[in-house]
């Protein structure tokens, strides 16, 4: 199996991603909640989630009028092996 280090690269190379991966381990979340959590600004927290939504990272849903966030299998797993880092 290769690996693709772009898309590694795209999702792990981005301070904004990993932290609403974080912030996501924590539970579901509005975009307002996530951006008030990790103190990022609106343009990159969209950048972000779309990277996140486009690699299976988080998934989305509607609640209301709100969209509600949340990690995916494949995010929890990636999140995992981070928190063994430990870096």
């Amino acid at each position: 199996m290769k690996l693709d280090t772009k898309k590694i690269s795209k999702i792990l190379g981005n301070k904004t991603n990993l932290e609403v991966m974080l912030c996501l381990s924590k539970g579901e979340k509005s975009f307002n909640k996530i951006k008030k959590e990790c103190k990022v600004c609106s343009p990159s927290l969209t950048y972000s989630i779309k990277i996140l939504l486009k690699e299976n990272v988080i998934k989305k849903r509607a609640f209301h009028k709100r969209k509600i966030y949340s990690l995916t299998r494949k995010g929890e797993s990636l999140l995992k092996i981070i928190k063994k880092i430990k870096i």
